[in-house]
């Protein structure tokens, strides 16, 4: 019988919890290489929170060498990242530099109105990502896309976070209605970020070594301060050679 990865997460589609099953991780089917790392027809533009403090990188280190230690050609990510939303996505978003300057202002408006408090951020469990296709974003049964993530639950300040991505999309669709659609909305109702991805030939099947090592990522509490907010700008998606698109905005100290 094949070793078996369940957790529960977020539908993003319905926002509905979900049992998710991994059996396989399909880093060949869902040419996940190509998609992380592969060049965007235009820049995308996102606002993230950079997660580049060393203690926060330090306490995941050891776990993604575990994961290379697994043979399966992990690729961890340089620029750690969580994106609080995506704006432009280089290929069916297309930005320029007008764009550009109306939504960063826009958004830093939007900040020094409601003065959000800084936050922490807490991530729970390193995981597979899962594999979703279609309209309706469904797991593809039993797969993995070949991602490593590393998530949190939604509650507390994860929540905040999360509730201010949707908060800024709903802001933006309104006040620049001439740029976005009336479906423009946070891509997953879900606290994430990509570690890494299995730049792998084929398809796998989960091993015993990697069933337990997910195992033992189910639980960890490692936590990140927010302060700022920076809108980036990249040709990838893992953020390679990403550049940083006017000054940081800064939350309001929570006192």
């Amino acid at each position: 019988m094949a070793n078996a990865l369940t957790y529960v997460e977020l539908n993003p589609v319905t926002k509905t919890q979900e049992k998710v099953d991994f059996k396989w991780i399909c880093p060949y089917s869902s040419r996940i290489a190509e998609h992380q790392a592969g060049i965007l027809n235009s820049y995308g533009v996102s606002i993230v929170v950079l997660l580049d403090n060393g203690n926060f990188n330090y306490q995941l280190q050891e776990h993604c060498e575990n994961i290379k230690e697994l043979n399966y050609s992990f690729t961890k990510i340089t620029n750690l990242h969580s994106t609080l939303l995506g704006i432009f996505d280089g290929n069916v978003r297309i930005s320029n530099a007008r764009f550009d300057e109306l939504v960063y202002e826009t958004i830093k408006c939007y900040i020094q109105a409601r003065q959000p408090q800084s936050m922490k951020l807490t991530f729970d469990q390193i995981r597979p990502g899962t594999w979703r296709n279609g309209k309706k974003r469904k797991q593809v049964s039993g797969c993995g896309d070949g991602t490593v993530i590393v998530t949190g639950d939604i509650s507390g300040d994860n929540k905040r976070f999360c509730d201010l991505g949707y908060e800024l999309a709903e802001h933006l669709e309104k006040e620049l209605d001439y740029i976005f659609d009336d479906d423009f909305e946070r891509k997953f109702p879900t606290l994430w970020s990509t570690l890494g991805y299995f730049d792998y030939y084929e398809d796998f099947l989960i091993s015993n070594s990697m069933c337990e090592a997910f195992q033992t990522m189910k639980s960890l509490g490692i936590s990140y301060e927010v302060k700022k907010l920076n809108c980036v700008r990249y040709h990838q998606r893992t953020l390679q050679n990403m550049v940083c698109y006017r000054e940081p905005i800064t939350l309001y100290d929570n006192i």
